[in-house]
């Protein structure tokens, strides 16, 4: 497993929308929360997987590019992002998460998430 996943610590599901599954997690160095974003790559593709992965990974591409140029911008307030072969994560600040990322997360589910984990940012 890469280096990149130590920096999180993962706490629980909060949704699957589209393609993607939503996580609560925290950075690991301050404890602040976030959400992180993991593309979900279905076994029920079959004989379109290669097309479909390349897709995936284009998507994937412009989301880096958009939200890399809302946080020079000081839109968003955290952004990260890993890839390796099949698996593509974002990690976003929940703010960001909530308002511009996916519609299915609303705020208070989030804070309810945060206040279940039991773990309150710094």
């Amino acid at each position: 497993m890469s280096e990149w996943f130590n920096k999180f610590d993962f706490v629980s599901p909060l949704t699957e929308w589209g393609m993607s599954m939503y996580y609560l997690g925290f950075l690991k160095t301050t404890r602040k929360p976030i959400v992180i974003k993991q593309y979900v790559s279905p076994d029920s593709w079959g004989a379109i997987a290669d097309e479909m992965m390349r897709r995936q990974s284009e998507c994937f591409q412009d989301e880096v590019r958009l939200f890399a140029m809302l946080l020079d911008e000081g839109i968003i307030e955290y952004f990260d992002y890993h890839m390796e072969p099949g698996r593509f994560f974002l990690v976003f600040d929940v703010q960001a998460a909530c308002q511009l990322v996916c519609s299915d997360l609303k705020a208070e589910n989030v804070d309810k998430a945060i206040k279940s984990a039991g773990v309150s940012a710094k």
